[in-house]
């Protein structure tokens, strides 16, 4: 009786290391892709970031060059000069 009861026991603690060895495993992988994803996620944002940081400036730029042109057009002046004598008048 008492070698029956070791055998079962032994087979339950084999039954129970076979079904806990899987999900140990598995949340382990779980784990480490889920910090993987959360650093490429990571990475991914910091780059579309710095793409958008990069096409503002860029136009913030534009914008700037733009109106220094416009701000020594002498058309634009004698525009803006001919609308003030106009509307004094």
């Amino acid at each position: 009786m008492y070698k029956y009861k070791r055998v079962q026991f032994g087979w339950f603690l084999s039954y129970l290391l076979i079904l806990t060895l899987p999900i140990v495993i598995g949340t382990l992988i779980y784990r480490t892709a889920l910090q993987n994803n959360y650093i490429q996620a990571q990475k991914h944002n910091q780059s579309m970031m710095s793409l958008v940081m990069n096409e503002m400036d860029n136009q913030i730029a534009r914008f700037q060059n733009e109106i220094s042109r416009l701000s020594f057009d002498q058309t634009v002046h004698l525009v803006c000069f001919w609308r003030t004598a106009i509307f004094q008048t």
